[in-house]
């Protein structure tokens, strides 16, 4: 079951691939929930074997998961986008073979998948410095301290920068964030953005959507890897519902 509260076309298409890569069938709900009836995710779980997400709340997400019989798991939530999040590192694992001690650049605004590169960075051993604001309106993400933390464990970095330049030095990846029409000249970034400061075998992910802040130079380059990204979200649906029910008994 595709529970949508948030219009997600791409998010949707790759569960119901996935289900279909699987054997099994997808239901589409789009509908705003009623959250404050917790006993929602008992009564959907009743009509499914796992059920997927796309909500604008997410501890609302939480209790309804409590309330289910059925695995539930998040699409995207105003915390966290972490089915693209894990679908682009998966592309950096194809590219690298590892992300560990890889220098990742975030270059956009504060954004939900953002929070997610925040916590998978650190636990998989790689580094991260962002650009998300400008010096007079200085922005925290949401996970930033909980980033920290994880960071201290792993022994890598996380860095939140108001410089372009800083933000790019030495970046094995660069990732650009949604567009923001309000900030395009803020966020401008092209070929030669990259070139003059990241590692010479730089790869470039958009998140999308694509705005004017990137022309169709850096995002149709021969480095640039967003398609190949966008395609592993079906993917990393598929590996996520095969190890939630893995253990469930229907």
């Amino acid at each position: 079951m595709i529970l949508q509260e948030v219009n997600e076309p791409v998010l949707n298409m790759a569960v119901s691939k996935a289900a279909t890569l699987l054997g099994a069938d997808a239901v589409n709900i789009v509908d705003r929930l009623v959250w404050n009836h917790d006993y929602n995710g008992r009564v959907f779980s009743y009509m499914a074997d796992a059920i997927f997400v796309a909500t604008s709340t997410h501890t609302c997400l939480q209790r309804f998961a409590e309330q289910s019989l059925v695995p539930v798991m998040c699409m995207t939530s105003r915390t966290h986008a972490s089915l693209q999040a894990m679908a682009t590192i998966m592309t950096l694992i194809e590219e690298f073979g590892t992300v560990r001690r890889l220098n990742i650049a975030y270059f956009g605004s504060p954004h939900p998948v953002l929070n997610s590169y925040l916590l998978l960075c650190p636990m998989l051993g790689a580094n991260i410095r962002f650009k998300c604001c400008c010096s007079k309106q200085p922005v925290s993400p949401l996970l930033y301290k909980a980033g920290e933390s994880l960071c201290t464990e792993a022994q890598t970095s996380l860095q939140a920068c108001a410089d372009k330049d800083k933000a790019l030095q030495r970046a094995d990846v660069v990732i650009a964030g949604p567009e923001n029409a309000k900030k395009l000249s803020e966020f401008k970034l092209c070929v030669m953005d990259i070139d003059k400061y990241a590692c010479p075998s730089w790869i470039f992910v958009h998140t999308c959507p694509r705005g004017k802040e990137v022309d169709d130079h850096l995002f149709f380059h021969d480095r640039a890897r967003t398609f190949v990204a966008f395609e592993n979200i079906q993917y990393i649906c598929a590996a996520l519902m095969g190890s939630a029910i893995k253990n469930h008994y229907f």
